[in-house]
Formats: structure tokens, C-alpha cells, sequence
């Protein structure tokens, strides 16, 4: 005989475990979270309201719950030994020229760590100088505009976008240096 957190449940699992892969994009991660999801339903179920709707109630717990092992996640620091890198990532870093082609590279290259470098250099020109004058010329959006013939607009809309392919290119040299 079931009860009455498995009555309500049961009809809704398909829709998270939908919800889940949508989320992570890993069949493996998805059940993860779903039965993560599960369990916190199952510690709180005394605070459902019988009658509302148990499928909003469980797609937020699993929502939450993914926003916030997403957070954890995103700021988690990943350390790497040069010395443990097979051969096959060392050629794939090279291939990105990190001295001699520009002021801009020179000054890029010196101060900052291999991987920003790289993942900085992977963005489009269009994205990156708005960016290194920005953070390291420590320019106003105003004056990136005037120096880069550009509206103010577009240096905002490129500095967000900018900032977030960045982001997006650290975490996948991270994540291809940790298993390469």
C-alpha cells in the first residue's frame, strides 16, 4: 500500500526527470538531481499544502536545488599541475601566440595566468577589446566607445557578452584540463 507522499509523487516523476535532463544535459546528473529533488520533498513534505499543485512544488525544489549546486559549482577553484598535463593539452595551449603580435598581447600576456590567457584569446576581437580596455585600461564605457568608433550601447551589450563568453571559456578549459 502506498502513501499519501507517494500517491502524490509517483504521477509527477516523469515531468522531473524531463525537467532534470533539461537542466544538466546528463542523464547521470539528471538522476542525481531528481533524486535529490525526492528526498528534500520527502524532508519537507509536511510543509505541502494537500490540494495545491504538488507538480509546481517539486519543479521549484528541483529548480532551486540546481541553482544552487550550480552556484557551488561555478565558484569551485580548479587547480592544475603543469607537470600532470599529457602532452596532447600542452600542444592544444601552444597553439595560442601569447607574445610579440600586439601591445595589447604583450600587456595580456604579462599579467595574466595561461589559462585567462587562453580563454581570452579564444573570444573574437570584437569582445575582447572592449574587455581589456575595460579591466585593464580601466577605461570608461564612454571613452571605449570614442576609442573603438562604437555606440555606448554597443560597448555594453559587447562587455556583457564579452564577459560571459569569457566565463563560459574558463570553465570549458577547466573542465577539458581536469579530464584531458
Amino acid at each position: 500500500m502506498k502513501s499519501g507522499f507517494e500517491l502524490q509523487i509517483y504521477p509527477h516523476l516523469p515531468n522531473l526527470r524531463r525537467a532534470a535532463l533539461g537542466l544538466t544535459r546528463n542523464q547521470m546528473d539528471a538522476n542525481d538531481l531528481v533524486q535529490e529533488t525526492l528526498l528534500r520533498a520527502f524532508r519537507f513534505w509536511h510543509r505541502f499544502t494537500p490540494g495545491t499543485n504538488c507538480r509546481a512544488w517539486l519543479l521549484r525544489i528541483l529548480n532551486n536545488h540546481h541553482i544552487n549546486e550550480w552556484r557551488v559549482y561555478s565558484k569551485r577553484v580548479i587547480s592544475v599541475d603543469i607537470d600532470c598535463l599529457p602532452e596532447a593539452s600542452l600542444n592544444r595551449l601552444s597553439q595560442f601566440p601569447l607574445r610579440g603580435s600586439s601591445p595589447e598581447q604583450d600587456m595580456i600576456s604579462e599579467s595574466l595566468d595561461d589559462s585567462l590567457q587562453s580563454a581570452l584569446y579564444q573570444l573574437k576581437d570584437e569582445y575582447r577589446k572592449p574587455l581589456v580596455l575595460y579591466f585593464f585600461k580601466d577605461l570608461p564605457y564612454s571613452q571605449i566607445a570614442l576609442e573603438s568608433d562604437l555606440s555606448l550601447g554597443t560597448v555594453k551589450s559587447r562587455l556583457y557578452r564579452g564577459k560571459q563568453l569569457l566565463r563560459k571559456n574558463l570553465n570549458e578549459n577547466a573542465i577539458n584540463n581536469r579530464y584531458a
